[in-house]
């Protein structure tokens, strides 16, 4: 499977049919596991770890939505047995979107064979800075030569997390890393990025890199405890610092 190609198309299947929101969540987050099986054919999940993933209190609920996937054929379970977990196979869109997987590989053989014929030699042009990003240096080096830091430009941001609330620059971003270390960042920037998904940023934060920082210190999500709690504790650990959130201007 292409991790790009099945997230576009499910988003796309997704415009011209009907799924309910958390029905799509939880979707994303088998999609996910998937990747990281390295796209094994099937991966085992209990209903409390998918139902902590997606925040969905009720087994019943949860199930409800699981459900939509199966009708949709989306994905194929089988359910487990004592000490066994669920089981979840992910469905490609070449099946559940055979539309779209035809002008998909269409397109792509006719840009192959254009670009085969038509380009060459290598066409040489040179780019001359435009005027805004004129602005945008002149801008910075006022900034230095006043003593402060350069201002940073919106193009200098990137997105983070699974809803792209978390804005930071490169720097930003190493220096996170250097500090907390690859898995923790990534852990606060997802925990962050839902957090700020379920209040729709009511806030309006602008500095995501302080609030990351504040969630690492205040261990928002109980990151270190989270494997020592028992699977049901797991479904509250994303409530518990939600509100602490609000709190970071």
């Amino acid at each position: 499977m292409n991790y790009v190609d099945e997230d576009t198309a499910f988003e796309r299947w997704c415009e011209n049919n009907y799924l309910p929101i958390e029905s799509q969540a939880i979707w994303k987050k088998l999609f996910k596991r998937f990747n990281r099986s390295g796209w094994s054919e099937w991966v085992t999940v209990d209903n409390l770890t998918l139902m902590a993933d997606v925040q969905i209190r009720h087994e019943k609920t949860f199930i409800g939505y699981r459900d939509k996937l199966l009708e949709a054929g989306l994905i194929k379970y089988e359910k487990g047995k004592k000490g066994s977990p669920n089981k979840y196979k992910l469905i490609s869109y070449e099946i559940y979107y055979p539309e779209l997987y035809t002008v998909k590989n269409t397109s792509k053989n006719e840009v192959h064979s254009t670009v085969e014929r038509e380009v060459y030699p290598p066409v040489q042009m040179t780019v001359e800075p435009t005027d805004i990003t004129k602005r945008n240096k002149t801008k910075q080096n006022e900034e230095s030569e006043r003593g402060g830091a350069p201002a940073h430009t919106d193009s200098e941001k990137h997105r983070y997390g699974e809803y792209g609330w978390v804005l930071l620059t490169d720097a930003e971003y190493e220096r996170l890393v250097k500090e907390y270390g690859e898995e923790k960042t990534a852990y606060y920037i997802a925990y962050v990025d839902e957090s700020a998904q379920t209040t729709k940023n009511k806030h309006r934060y602008k500095d995501w890199n302080l609030v990351i920082r504040k969630a690492i210190r205040g261990n928002w999500g109980a990151y270190a405890e989270v494997d020592s709690q028992p699977r049901n504790a797991e479904i509250y650990a994303g409530y518990r610092n939600l509100a602490e959130i609000e709190e970071v201007d």
